[in-house]
């Protein structure tokens, strides 16, 4: 068995064949080129990763934006992966990170019906939504939501209809089990005051409850996912925030690594 072959069943790509030539749509030699750069063979196991790729986007309908955010995600992990520079995807830490950013994407149906199922009532003004993220660049949107380019999937929470915090997780394959990363804890400046308030109301500070939905949502899971916690955000000074909420809501912290 080749390296990249192990690679990908590790990540739990266990299809790894599909038709010859003469039966595959011009949507997956479209996405080999894409991908890869060059239509690859027949017998590769790279197809497994190109059927996600095609299947997934028809089936959650993620946009480029998304796709982009899912290969640019933090994937908590002992095995690194990363992009690279945004080059083709060709040595195994590139492939195991597209393996993980084409999962990813595919659990957005999943991941909304889990946060739907584990819904609960909310004080008085205060709401909770499930988006895949729309903007990883510097600055805030019109909602008043910033860059997440740490996590494809959010938790967010809104008081009297503004944005006010939010939890930001990924979801990979890891030896036969899936694996939620929440890599991304924020809030917005100057609302120290609003964060006290909803302490007293929610019963656990914002931050916490955002990120004790996401442990949720894996636990609600008919096979639940494993939940890892960010140790080393890059921002030095949100690091006790992130090791804080993490050790108090029991979610195992790990380094990412590149």
């Amino acid at each position: 068995m080749s390296a990249i072959e192990s690679l990908c069943l590790s990540e739990g790509y266990t299809e790894v064949r599909l038709p010859p030539t003469p039966l595959k749509g011009d949507s997956f030699l479209n996405a080999s080129l894409f991908l890869f750069g060059f239509i690859v063979p027949d017998k590769d196991v790279r197809w497994a990763l190109i059927a996600q790729f095609v299947n997934s986007m028809k089936q959650e309908r993620w946009k480029p934006i998304h796709y982009e955010t899912s290969m640019q995600a933090k994937y908590l992990s002992s095995d690194s992966s990363h992009r690279a520079n945004f080059t083709k995807y060709r040595n195994e830490s590139q492939i195991r990170q597209l393996c993980r950013a084409l999962q990813n994407l595919g659990m957005y149906g999943q991941m909304g019906q889990l946060f739907e199922e584990t819904s609960q009532p909310l004080p008085e003004g205060v709401g909770l939504d499930f988006v895949r993220t729309s903007r990883v660049c510097l600055g805030t949107g019109p909602d008043g939501t910033t860059g997440c380019p740490e996590a494809l999937y959010q938790v967010r929470m809104f008081v009297n209809g503004e944005y006010s915090a939010r939890a930001g997780f990924n979801v990979h394959s890891e030896n036969g089990q899936r694996v939620m990363s929440i890599t991304n804890i924020q809030g917005t400046p100057g609302k120290s005051e609003l964060y006290d308030d909803l302490q007293q109301r929610l019963g656990a500070s914002p931050f916490n409850f955002l990120v004790r939905r996401c442990v949720e949502m894996a636990q609600h899971a008919v096979e639940p996912l494993i939940v890892r916690g960010l140790k080393n955000p890059k921002n030095m000074g949100s690091r006790p925030l992130y090791n804080a909420v993490f050790k108090k809501e029991g979610v195992t912290r790990v380094s990412f690594k590149k």
